[in-house]
């Protein structure tokens, strides 16, 4: 597998450049950036971090220890190796970038094979993936407030105001040139006779600041450096989030350098979330720990106070602790927002876990609820067809006793036709023997009829009876319906007429107990509201079965203005079963499909039979309604979601032109009436 070459950040001076050390480093497989200066290796770090750096002591500005002092004040860049190129093997100036945060030390003069081989013993030490990113290293910013008379505008080594002013000579000579002569006329000239352009402290006061001594030697140990004029120091809010300490001349007379103090530190408590406060540095008034300048300072909120006696180095170092302490504030605020993301983020883990898990309970302990459920419903239907069984049992046995009594009666006929036969046969007579013969074939021709009849009823029950009743399957249901008009044949009577009119598909996926339970419960109640209220309206008691296929939306319930709004798309399978008995007034209409509801005398029904009738429809998706019948009487409309056969179970037919229609035999209406034997 290829590996990447490490990639390595060169700071080189002219010495440097003069040995050819970074050709000679990617020799030996290294990927080498260089740069000229301090400066510009720290632009640099804002776009990539390289895996070590490579740096000359003495470099153009600042040196290579206040370089390093920077990598090591920046969490992006403090594990980074630096190494340093020294002339010769001399211990002060190790010990001296050894303390600044420098790792190793090699002689410029050593061979490229040594540096090579120290770079990797470095790169092994300090691993750390190369992942370039904007933004990842940042300079320490420091504001400076001061102004004229202040201590910090005069302070300073020798050197520095000599700079100064040498370079403030060279601008006003070089914009008195620019500006010597005009077209026409003669040099410009100042309001105030002095030539433009000269006194550039008073046009310009920023600029003027720009150039202290202080500033410069900021910038020359790697930090942002910027002076605050007047109007920065009239809008704190603008800039006091963006620096990581303030200096303050405390002895500037053009403002109250407490006062300010006071209201930084008022500023930097205010904030809400982020870093950690910006530092206030106090500037002057001679020893820093006199008296009451020193306590007045630090309760003006300064972390810390120098004299206007300080000189260079130890002003530097005061910056340096205050700054790193502020990075290492950052960090620990920064590692415990981590932390406490982390720890969010696992109790955040654990409670889903916890959920899921009583998700999981509680999913199971409603799957048992619902298996119970399902066991007490199917029960409680069957208990329902048993009630309805019990009901009929009176007149199911005599349907059993009558065709019973007429097998046993021409069985004794039978058995003395055919003694007489074989006696007519004995005296050769074999006309009075054939006669004979004849009578008991006739007989057990009738016989056979009462017997079949017996069988239907038998077969009839068996599958009224059945216990897999919730179970969908394909359903005939005009032989649904007629076993259910079997079983009801001895309540029905011979008094009772019976329509049935089959203009849907005969087929239907469903449950039986659709047919065997919900219509036979509907016409055992009209058989007893007839038998109640004594009779029927317009003639002779009457019951009319009707199976039709229409749009879900457009069910309306007979004899109301109501319709069923079912929640299924597609065709709706709908039974209406209507009679011309005394009808269900209005009030009672919500409730007979409550369980234990009834309206009949005490000891007679269960309330039961209306309330498992709407459990089964509303098993199908479906709806059952009551309204009136056109002849007065009461209508049961019931609809459920049209399955067209060998569909699953749980899903409704959606194709309304697909469904089947009944044949030609099954459409009309035809008139049942049911004698007794």
């Amino acid at each position: 597998m290829k590996h990447e070459a490490p990639r390595l950040l060169l700071v080189e001076n002219a010495a440097t450049q003069g040995l050819r050390i970074g050709p000679m480093l990617e020799a030996y497989g290294f990927e080498i950036e260089s740069v000229q200066s301090g400066e510009a290796a720290l632009d640099s770090l804002d776009t990539w971090i390289p895996l070590l750096v490579v740096t000359d002591f003495r470099l153009p500005g600042m040196d290579g220890g206040q370089m390093a002092r920077q990598l090591r004040l920046n969490a992006a860049t403090r594990a980074v190796p630096v190494l340093m190129l020294t002339d010769g093997h001399d211990p002060k100036l190790e010990r001296e970038v050894l303390l600044a945060g420098i790792d190793a030390c090699v002689p410029r003069s050593a061979d490229t094979s040594l540096l090579a081989f120290r770079i990797r013993a470095l790169l092994r030490e300090h691993p750390m993936p190369q992942t370039p990113s904007r933004g990842m290293f940042r300079r320490p910013a420091v504001a400076v407030a001061t102004g004229s008379g202040g201590a910090l505008m005069a302070w300073g080594p020798p050197v520095l105001h000599v700079m100064r002013e040498s370079v403030e000579r060279l601008n006003a000579s070089m914009m008195t040139l620019a500006g010597k002569r005009e077209p026409g006329g003669d040099a410009p000239r100042a309001a105030d006779g002095g030539p433009k352009g000269v006194d550039d402290s008073t046009v310009y006061p920023s600029a003027a600041l720009g150039r202290l001594p202080v500033i410069r030697l900021l910038h020359g140990d790697g930090m942002e450096a910027m002076a605050l004029d007047n109007v920065a120091l009239a809008s704190p809010d603008l800039w006091i989030d963006t620096v990581d300490c303030v200096i303050v001349d405390l002895t500037c007379p053009g403002f109250d350098g407490l006062a300010l103090c006071r209201s930084l530190d008022a500023r930097r408590n205010a904030r809400v979330g982020g870093g950690a406060p910006t530092r206030l540095l106090g500037f002057g008034g001679g020893n820093r720990s006199a008296g009451d300048h020193a306590s007045d300072a630090y309760a003006a909120g300064v972390d810390d106070l120098v004299g206007s006696d300080i000189d260079v180095d130890f002003l530097l170092l005061h910056v340096r602790a205050l700054l790193r302490r502020k990075v290492l504030q950052d960090e620990s605020r920064r590692s415990e927002a981590e932390r406490a993301a982390r720890e969010a983020a696992m109790q955040g883990a654990r409670a889903k876990a916890a959920l899921a898990e009583a998700l999981e309970q509680a999913n199971t302990e409603l799957a048992a609820a619902n298996r119970k459920l399902i066991d007490a419903q199917t029960k409680l239907v069957q208990s329902a067809k048993m009630a309805s069984l019990g009901e009929l049992v009176a007149g199911i046995a005599h349907e059993f006793n009558n065709p019973l009594a007429f097998v046993l009666a021409h069985e004794d006929t039978v058995a003395r036709n055919l003694e007489k036969a074989i006696s007519a046969l004995a005296q050769d007579n074999a006309g009075e023997a054939r006669v004979l013969l004849d009578k008991s074939r006739d007989r057990l021709g009738a016989s056979s009829v009462g017997l079949g009849r017996m069988r239907d009823l038998v077969s009839s029950l068996r599958h009224f009876s059945r216990l897999d009743q919730g179970v969908f399957m394909d359903v005939n249901m005009p032989e649904a319906i007629g076993t259910v008009l079997s079983l009801l044949g001895p309540k029905l009577g011979d008094d009772i007429v019976v329509e049935c009119a089959y203009g849907a598909p005969p087929v239907l996926r469903c449950q039986t107990a659709l047919a065997h339970q919900v219509v036979m419960n509907v016409i055992s109640n009209a058989v007893d509201a007839f038998e109640a209220e004594g009779g029927a309206h317009g003639g002779a008691p009457r019951i009319r079965i009707e199976t039709t296929l229409c749009p879900a939306n457009g069910v309306v319930v007979a004899g109301s203005a109501s319709r069923l709004t079912p929640d299924w798309a597609g065709d709706a399978y709908v039974i209406t079963v209507c009679d011309n008995g005394p009808g269900v007034p209005p009030f009672m209409r919500e409730r007979v499909f409550e369980p234990f509801f009834t309206t009949k005398p005490v000891g007679v029904g269960t309330g039961l039979g209306l309330a498992t009738a709407y459990g089964v429809v509303q098993a199908h998706g479906g709806g059952i309604e009551v309204g009136v019948s056109p002849e007065g009487g009461a209508c049961f409309t019931i609809a459920v979601p049209y399955r067209a056969p060998g569909s699953l179970d749980d899903e409704p037919q959606q194709a309304v032109t697909a469904a089947p229609r009944a044949n030609e035999g099954e459409t009309g209406s035809m008139e049942i009436r049911h004698e007794r034997a």
